[in-house]
């Protein structure tokens, strides 16, 4: 009886792998890797050693900046976001003071010249895949969150330090509004971002 259940288990599986189109000609796709806080905190470790509770807050604040800026960089250059590098990114950053608002406006220029150049094709039904797709049509709040970030890293390079904080909201706010409009999703998600506020390059 126990044999027969393990046959069957195996049946089972095999039927399950064949239907969803996987084999070894054509093996599941890699799950894209999304920074984490915890991922973050490593690469405060090892930038500081420790996480101490004065510093708690301030790092804090820092996480989705600096994601943003290292999906960004990844995703111009072409190269596959892991944690290691990300963790690699995240330590320099730290220790390299306000360097993610420095590098913002650049990032952001780069990747909206690359999500406008895309722009034709999209309205043809073309829509973008692999790490663009954060930046054009995203079909999850997750998924879009390399946009989000980089936008908001890019508005904190723009004001005081002080007011930061106030940005997390509106920003938030602002995908679910796009996210809730089939309007708002005739365009690509980072030009309505930028359409939004005025000075985006």
């Amino acid at each position: 009886m126990r044999r027969l259940s393990v046959l069957i288990a195996v049946i089972v599986l095999v039927a399950v792998a064949c239907n969803s189109g996987v084999t070894v000609d054509n093996p599941a796709p890699e799950a894209t890797f999304i920074p984490t806080e915890l991922d973050f905190d490593v690469g405060v470790v090892r930038a500081f050693g420790r996480i101490s509770g004065l510093r708690r807050d301030l790092i804090d604040s820092k996480f989705r900046p600096i994601s943003g800026l290292y999906l960004a960089n990844e995703c111009l250059k072409g190269d596959t976001p892991t944690f290691s590098s990300f963790v690699s990114f995240t330590e320099t950053t730290l220790l390299t003071e306000s360097q993610p608002h420095r590098l913002a406006p650049q990032a952001m220029r780069d990747m909206l010249t690359k999500v406008r150049g895309d722009v034709s094709g999209m309205r043809e039904g073309i829509h973008a895949d692999g790490c663009l797709k954060s930046y054009t049509y995203p079909s999850t709040p997750v998924q879009a969150r390399a946009a989000t970030d980089l936008y908001l890293v890019y508005l904190q390079s723009r004001i005081n330090p002080l007011f930061w904080s106030g940005l997390l909201e509106p920003v938030d706010n602002s995908l679910s509004e796009w996210f809730a409009s089939p309007a708002n999703q005739k365009e690509p998600l980072l030009t309505w971002l930028c359409s939004r506020e005025d000075g985006c390059p």
